[in-house]
């Protein structure tokens, strides 16, 4: 009776660990239910952020099967980007490299990544692509190789974003400083006199010209009023006045007398007109000047008879 009772016993402990025991796999089943809806929801959660960045993030493996490339993975961004769907480059791995892309930038941008991923260096390049309607947009792309153990390309993970606005205004800068520079080299250039003040009077620059022919260099002119370098002291209530005119909105034209380094005095013709902000206030002025041209002497009459 007792070695019965002792039989019952230990089934019931046997019994009571097995239940202990299948409830540790509940419960270990149940976190790992929960780990694995976890990480579905990040991978969820990862995707809607890929799929709402200004952009398209990729992935694409390398293997024997695939030396050319497998899409793994390609964000939503791919169709505001280019007009593509992302089924579109699961389907046909080269569509970007090959189709997209701009045909003058194939050959920079494969041999660029090329030559990154031998050095297993990341990569940023600017090109051009055709989207879907036609359209040529500029792209930023940052990439990396991912390398397996014999240090081959196992994969390459990027961002491709579009920067069209971004090298169009630059472009436009470039085409603002070209001009620029041509307006300069015209005014350095030019025969006559080119003085340019600002509001307050201060002379900011003269061309080569003004140098020459008054033998005041920049330096002896610029930051001060015109009429304390080359002008005749005679002069110097007209200048008051011109600047009284130039405030007014006004162009000035007249004469006065200047005068060279060494003293000596001359006449200059001058046109100076006013410089306005779009608010219209005076902000500076510019004054063309030049020699006189000598006026043609009167024929002598001939003596009668």
């Amino acid at each position: 009776m007792n070695d019965m009772q002792k039989t019952k016993l230990q089934l019931a402990t046997e019994l009571a660990d097995l239940r202990a025991e299948l409830a540790r796999h509940q419960a270990a089943e149940t976190d790992s239910a929960r780990a694995e809806e976890s990480m579905w929801q990040t991978q969820l959660a990862l995707l809607e952020l890929f799929n709402n960045l200004p952009g398209m993030a990729y992935r694409t493996a390398f293997d024997e099967r695939s030396p050319q490339g497998r899409v793994e993975f390609v964000s939503g961004g791919c169709l505001r980007l280019t007009g593509h769907p992302a089924a579109a480059y699961v389907t046909a791995p080269l569509l970007y490299r090959q189709q997209i892309i701009h045909p003058d930038d194939r050959q920079r941008v494969r041999e660029a990544i090329a030559l990154a991923e031998a050095r297993h260096e990341p990569f940023t390049l600017t090109y051009r692509i055709v989207a879907r309607d036609g359209q040529v947009r500029w792209m930023d792309e940052h990439g990396t190789g991912m390398y397996g153990p014999q240090g081959k390309v196992a994969a390459r993970e990027g961002f491709i974003t579009d920067v069209t606005e971004r090298v169009t205004n630059l472009e436009e800068l470039r085409r603002q400083h070209t001009e620029l520079e041509k307006l300069t080299r015209a005014v350095e250039q030019a025969g006559e006199l080119i003085l340019i003040g600002d509001a307050s009077g201060a002379v900011q620059y003269v061309n080569q010209a003004f140098e020459d022919l008054t033998g005041f260099a920049r330096a002896d002119v610029v930051g001060r009023p015109p009429r304390m370098a080359s002008c005749d002291p005679r002069e110097r209530d007209l200048f008051h006045r011109i600047r009284l005119t130039l405030q007014r909105g006004e162009t000035w034209r007249g004469r006065y007398l200047g005068r060279r380094k060494d003293g000596t005095r001359f006449e200059l013709e001058c046109t100076a007109s006013p410089v306005m902000s779009p608010e219209g206030h005076f902000e500076g002025y510019v004054a063309v000047q030049r020699e006189p041209m000598p006026r043609p002497l009167s024929p002598t009459p001939a003596p009668a008879g």
